[in-house]
Order: C-alpha cells, then sequence, then structure tokens
C-alpha cells in the first residue's frame, strides 16, 4: 500500500512540473484544458478578424504575460505570482451579431490529484505534518483566495476596457455582459456603472 501511493505521488509530481513547463511556456494545446471555473461571453459589434486585431493592438495594455496562441490568446500572472486561478484563456467565436469573446479562467489541473494523495498520506498516517498543510493550502487557495485572483485577473483590466471601441461593455464587478446599453447605465445585475478606456478612436 505503501510503495502504491509513493509511486502515484511521484507520478503526480512529475505530471505538476510538466504542467509547470507548459504554463510558463504558454503552450497553446495545454491553455484550454482542464475546468473553466469562471466562464463569461463578451458579445462586439465586429467581426472576429477585426476583434482579433483589436486584441493584439490591445495586449501591451494588460499587466499580465499575454501571448496569442493557437486559436486564442493566453493570459497569466507574472512568474512570481503564483495562485489558484493561474491562466486566463480569450477565444473568439462568431456570432449572428458580431464576434463573440469568451473569456474563462483555469486552475492547474495537477491541483486535484495531488490533493486527494495528501488525503492518502494524511489517513495512512505518514508525513502528517506535510500533508496536513498541503491540504489546508488547497483548500484556502480554492475555498477563499479565488476573488482575490480573480480581482487580480480583473477580467483582463485596461485591455478589456478598451475593447469597448468594438462594443465590449462589461460589468467590471459582476461581470455582467451589458452590450448594447450605454456607458452610463448601471449593471442591472449588480447596480454599478462600468469603467471604461474610450482610447484616442475606434479600432476597425
Amino acid at each position: 500500500m505503501f510503495l502504491g501511493v509513493l509511486a502515484v505521488t511521484a507520478v503526480i509530481v512529475v505530471f505538476s512540473l510538466v504542467e509547470c513547463a507548459l504554463f510558463f511556456g504558454l503552450n497553446a494545446r495545454y491553455w484550454p484544458l482542464g475546468p473553466a471555473l469562471h466562464h463569461e461571453e463578451w458579445q462586439t459589434d465586429v467581426s472576429a478578424e477585426i476583434a482579433s486585431q483589436s486584441i493584439r493592438e490591445s495586449l501591451s495594455l494588460t499587466p499580465l504575460v499575454a501571448r496569442e496562441r493557437g486559436e486564442g490568446f493566453c493570459f497569466r500572472r507574472k512568474w512570481w505570482h503564483m495562485g489558484a486561478w493561474p491562466r486566463a484563456w480569450l477565444r473568439i467565436t462568431d456570432g449572428p451579431a458580431g464576434a463573440v469573446l469568451i473569456y474563462e479562467v483555469r486552475p492547474f489541473v495537477s491541483m486535484v490529484p495531488l490533493a486527494a494523495c495528501m488525503f492518502a498520506w494524511f489517513f495512512m498516517g505518514l508525513t502528517r505534518n506535510v500533508a496536513l498543510f498541503t491540504i489546508v493550502y488547497i483548500v484556502v487557495l480554492y475555498g477563499y483566495y479565488w476573488k482575490r485572483e480573480l480581482r487580480i485577473f480583473d477580467r483582463l483590466g485596461p485591455l478589456r476596457r478598451r475593447l469597448h471601441l468594438i462594443g465590449v461593455l462589461v460589468c467590471d464587478n459582476c461581470g455582467y455582459d451589458l452590450h448594447g446599453r450605454t456607458d452610463a447605465e448601471r449593471c442591472p445585475e449588480c447596480g454599478k456603472k462600468p469603467v471604461l478606456d474610450r482610447g484616442s478612436g475606434v479600432i476597425a
């Protein structure tokens, strides 16, 4: 039993190291994988091609590490800012009224099996202190720290606000899609007014 749990733990540790490499390399195939623990859709007034170009021109506005990869755009925090929600994915799909931007935030996939292994270590009485610390750490990350992580991602902050020029209007507070409303209107979901970056002209 002990050797079995040790072997499984070793495999998960290797998997975690591989995932770290894919994360820091902003790998296009890795970025859309795993559960989307946060999902929003933002309507635009333009085609997918124009929306993609607008995002490219605005990437420098975000404080996150941002790259265009494959069919979308990858975002992560700086390497020294690890957390519960380490990567955001923005992809574009065509819609009847214009391109739709799909914004999703995902955690490290290896967190779940690692937590399961630590539970096994704990209940087997092996390295209880390390296992307990790891369990508490993961519970705190996913049970509390995620709110702070989402605020740091800020729904891509200045980049998204700049995309108001192509029709994107999203509530900063709750993420409600305000497309088609005026920027003076309050969000019908939470009552907050959106914050905009009007830029110097229309992106087209």
